[in-house]
């Protein structure tokens, strides 16, 4: 047996020379998720790339109906999530829109997987594409009976174009100013919490027009009504009213938003307070 001996560092060091040892490194292997949901494609798929962000290690997340679940399905993938409760054990239940308090738990999760995952070669799920032709057809007619095609003849030179798109522009916003034209409420701020996305409608907008020291005031005001916006009927905004309940508004604004910029989460939430 050698005689050791400790450094001011701290390192060991031998007396006697000791047989070099190859150091392996644990292999990290990839895991494969099945993710059930009947949320809308924009929100699953914002959903899928918050969950390869916090899980790198995450190789494929596959999505489909909760009707279409199979209890063979685990047998091909790691985990299975589901947005909603389906009174499964083997299904982990995760929100379609995770706060930052949910993603450290959820990311604790999918390392806990990656830990334990079974290291056994896998069948290599095969998906036929199904196409319901009759529908096809049928939404084909549908747009041909309602549109037409409408060519715009363009001058050759660039200076000639622009004063025939500024025509073609005015004719389109004239035809917002028609009295008669009716457009719900509920169809505007629906599902709020997708719509107040950082990418989305509202939020990018006001981000590139205070980018730009344009003025934004009348979108900030737009935003404070989609916060307030209170339908019982939408699952969002129950959602949305029961954060507001719960949580400081500038943390909500910020969760909800993907905002950094703590002025502007402060303008949304005067905005949003003086309403």
């Amino acid at each position: 047996m050698g005689l050791f001996f400790y450094t001011k560092k701290g390192s060991i060091i031998s007396t006697v020379d000791l047989p070099t040892t190859e150091i392996i490194e644990p292999d990290i292997f990839p895991i494969s998720l099945l993710l059930l949901t009947d949320e809308r494609p924009l929100a699953t798929e914002l959903l899928v790339t918050r969950m390869k962000t916090i899980a790198p290690f995450v190789e494929t997340i596959q999505v489909k109906a909760s009707s279409q679940y199979d209890a063979k399905d685990k047998e091909y993938y790691d985990s299975v999530l589901s947005t909603k409760v389906l009174h499964n054990d083997d299904i982990k239940m995760i929100s379609i829109y995770p706060d930052a308090k949910e993603l450290l738990p959820l990311q604790e999760y999918l390392q806990n997987v990656q830990v334990h995952r079974e290291v056994r070669v896998r069948e290599q799920i095969i998906r036929t594409p199904q196409y319901d032709f009759q529908k096809y057809l049928l939404a084909s007619q549908m747009l041909l009976s309602r549109f037409a095609y409408q060519n715009i003849d363009n001058p050759k030179l660039f200076v000639e174009t622009v004063p025939t798109l500024i025509d073609y522009h005015e004719i389109i916003i004239s035809r917002f100013e028609n009295p008669f034209i009716v457009d719900d409420v509920n169809r505007i701020d629906r599902t709020p919490i997708l719509k107040l996305g950082y990418d989305e409608g509202f939020i990018r907008p006001i981000r590139e027009l205070k980018e730009r020291q344009l003025s934004y005031q009348n979108l900030l005001k737009t935003i404070a009504f989609v916060f307030n916006y209170n339908d019982s009927n939408d699952e969002q905004s129950v959602q949305l009213q029961e954060f507001l309940a719960t949580k400081p508004l500038p943390e909500v604004v910020a969760d909800v938003t993907g905002l950094t910029d703590q002025d502007l989460i402060s303008e949304i939430v005067d905005s949003t307070e003086n309403l």
